[in-house]
């Protein structure tokens, strides 16, 4: 029969009992009411994941619809050391044998990699080592069956890592810059237009298990990724593989340090080929900083003989001169301000023209004393010298662009005057001078350059579309075409650019021949040799500029240097644009591909 005692321990028990029970269900209380935010937060912290959902990056293409540069997916192979040894501990309690020589044979051989070192990464102390980048989805399938037998395909990572190819190679390079690590635009076109290029990436909501991997089943959110928009340039790929293969064959007659061609069209400023010599790959990630330079836009260099056509189009804009004015050059040598400047030929009295055909520098320099210090910087500045051809604007702006140098009168010497007027004291670009002489080409309109034409969405709508731009106009078209008539004598017989000609057609241009300085001083055996000039030049389709900076060889002058690729570039376009000759053809007229550039004994002036 129960006592007294055997009760009270009973209570005792009971109440120790409900005790605890509510204990429990304060606890649990907390834990579901209280904290229960705070909790899931922490429990989707850990099983719960947002995958992304990468983009791909956008197209570019030329005008014609080349594809220029694309993005492949390729994945990415990592390893889990740890785990292989925690499964091959598991496997050796069983008491069954190990996979893991097997497993690290068939690394090396699918992945292309030395056993050696498969098995050193196998070997690490790790939760995570990556075995081989930028493989292909069908190289990593055949991988995943190869290894299923194993039972350590588990222990394996994939991840998506695409790959940016560029399959002209080197070609056009400078233009379409290349891509870091992260798939972030470095330069050129794929630095420009990273924000339509890089697409926007979307994500997934769901849960995953012990080691990571997503239970489908419970999935709940899918925000798609929008790929990059595709960037379509007014380059032509065939007109720069021309333009590229003539520039090549120029460096390898001439060792030129450096090289640069463009082509443009005047109307409009839309840049058919840009080319910079030294060049890169860039589906190569090992790249010499020289070569990542592109000289179109961020080299200076004194312009020489070519700047001339400013001082011209200034001094007949204004009306200071005709081309029929006669001007004493003095016989060679002209002494101005205590200095001497000197000429390549001892010439008396010559018309404006002549002195373009035959680039006199003191016929240059008294054109411009009749226009002034502040009327000659005013022309310069007019013809876009001293500011980005592309402009400031972050839209505008092309990397790397530099301003040039332009000094304002108040530093210029007693001197300077006579200098400037043939090219000397100034810093200029490529993509300056083209765009100046372009001006005279279409009537006295200083364009913008046209690099990018469109922007299309997946459905091949244009979302942007860019149009030519005039910057300002500099000329009126009455002194643009007295100056073009000039510039034709200078490709004729008595011009300094006979060389320059193309058949079928009257080319308009300028050579250039710029001593170099060197520790200060002009060295007479370093020169930037150049030509630029334009087609027809009675209704101009084409205008292409040449630079060739420190050629080598007897012969340096852009006459004999430049001019010739200028040529051969020339009849290229014009036969793939297909551009009707508006002048006879001379009988037995050479071929425009493979035409020889040896080096000519015959000299023609700055």
């Amino acid at each position: 029969m129960p006592t007294r005692c055997h009760r009270f321990r009973v209570l005792l028990l009971a109440a120790a009992g409900l005790l605890v029970l509510a204990a429990l269900g304060v606890r649990l209380y907390r834990l579901q009411v209280v904290h229960h935010e705070e909790l899931k937060r922490l429990a989707d912290r850990q099983i719960g994941r947002r995958i992304l959902l990468p983009a791909r990056r956008g197209t570019i293409a030329d005008c014609n619809g080349n594809v220029l540069a694309h993005t492949v997916a390729r994945r990415l192979v990592s390893v889990d050391p740890k785990a292989i040894a925690e499964i091959e501990r598991a496997r050796e309690k069983k008491k069954r044998p190990s996979t893991r020589a097997a497993f690290a044979r068939i690394l090396a051989d699918q992945l292309a990699l030395p056993y050696a070192e498969v098995e050193e990464k196998l070997a690490r102390d790790s939760r995570y080592v990556v075995l081989a980048r930028k493989e292909p989805a069908d190289a990593v399938e055949r991988l995943q069956a190869a290894l299923a037998p194993t039972g350590l395909l588990g222990a394996l990572g994939f991840a998506d890592d695409p790959e940016r190819l560029y399959p002209n190679g080197s070609l056009m390079s400078h233009v379409l810059g290349y891509v870091d690590a992260e798939q972030r635009g470095v330069n050129g076109v794929e630095r420009v237009m990273q924000a339509d290029l890089r697409g926007e990436d979307g994500w997934r909501a769901g849960e995953t298990d012990n080691r990571g991997r997503e239970i489908v089943a419970y999935r709940r959110e899918d925000f798609p990724s929008r790929d990059g928009y595709t960037v379509v340039l007014a380059l032509d790929q065939a007109v720069q593989d021309l333009c590229e293969q003539e520039l090549d064959r120029a460096v390898a007659a001439y060792r030129p340090d450096s090289a640069v061609a463009i082509v443009m069209r005047p109307a409009t400023g839309e840049i058919l080929a840009l080319a910079s010599r030294p060049t890169f790959n860039p589906n190569d990630p090992d790249k010499q900083v020289d070569s990542l330079r592109n000289r179109a836009v961020s080299d200076l260099n004194e312009p020489g003989s070519t700047f001339k056509v400013v001082t011209v189009a200034a001094a007949l804009d204004q009306r200071l001169v005709t081309l029929n004015d006669v001007i004493f050059c003095e016989n060679g040598r002209f002494e101005y301000a205590g200095r001497e400047l000197t000429d390549h030929q001892a010439y008396g009295n010559l018309t404006v023209a002549e002195i373009l055909a035959h680039s006199v520098n003191i016929g240059a320099a008294k054109i411009a004393l009749k226009l002034g210090k502040e009327r000659m910087y005013a022309a310069m500045r007019c013809f876009g010298f001293g500011e980005r051809a592309f402009g400031d604007r972050p839209t505008e702006a092309w990397p790397g662009e530099v301003r040039g140098i332009v000094h304002p009168p108040r530093q210029w010497s007693q001197v300077s005057i006579t200098r400037v007027a043939m090219g000397h004291e100034v810093g200029v670009t490529p993509i300056q001078t083209i765009g100046a002489v372009a001006a005279v080409a279409n009537g006295g309109n200083l364009m913008q350059p046209l690099i990018i034409r469109r922007v299309l969405d997946e459905k091949g709508v244009a979302v942007r579309e860019f149009f030519p731009k005039v910057r300002r106009r500099v000329m009126d078209p009455r002194a643009a075409r007295e100056l073009t008539e000039a510039l034709k004598r200078v490709v004729s017989q008595e011009g300094t650019a006979a060389k320059a000609a193309i058949p079928g057609f009257q080319v308009a241009g300028k050579t250039g021949t710029a001593q170099k300085l060197v520790n200060g001083r002009y060295v007479h055996d370093r020169h930037v040799s150049s030509f630029v000039g334009f087609f027809p030049a009675e209704d101009p389709e084409i205008c292409i500029y040449v630079m060739l900076d420190a050629p080598k060889g007897k012969v340096q002058y852009g006459g004999s240097v430049a001019a010739p690729v200028f040529r051969e570039i020339g009849l290229r376009v014009a036969s793939y644009l297909n551009l009707r000759p508006t002048v006879p053809v001379p009988v037995g007229a050479p071929p425009a591909a493979g035409a020889s550039l040896a080096v000519s004994s015959e000299g023609d002036a700055p």
